[in-house]
C-alpha cells in the first residue's frame, strides 16, 4: 500500500471513536498502535509526516454520510476520525 492508502484507510479505521472512551486520548492512540499493523506500519514510513500532514490540512468534519465534500476537493471525516488524526500527529 501506498503511504496516501495507509493514512485514508486510518482516517476511516473503526476503532478511531475510543479517542472518546479515555481520560486522556494519547491513551486511545496508544492502544491503536499497540494492536494495529496498519499503524504501526505508517509509522515506519519515510514520507508518513508528509502524507498526515497534508490530510490534517485538507480535512474537514463531516456532516453528512458521505466520504467526501461535494467537490471531492477536501477529505470529509467523521468528528472521531479528525480527533484520532488531531492525536496521532500530536
Amino acid at each position: 500500500m501506498t503511504t496516501d492508502a495507509i493514512v485514508q484507510s486510518i482516517l476511516h479505521y473503526p476503532l478511531n471513536y475510543l479517542i472518546f472512551a479515555y481520560d486522556d486520548p494519547l491513551e486511545a492512540v496508544n492502544l491503536v498502535l499497540k494492536y494495529s499493523s496498519i499503524h504501526r506500519e505508517l509509522l515506519r514510513r519515510d514520507d508518513a509526516a508528509e502524507v498526515l500532514l497534508y490530510y490534517f490540512m485538507k480535512t474537514e468534519i463531516a456532516t453528512a454520510k458521505t466520504n467526501t465534500t461535494e467537490d471531492n476537493s477536501v477529505l470529509g471525516v467523521t468528528y472521531s476520525d479528525e480527533m484520532f488524526l488531531d492525536y496521532l500527529i500530536a
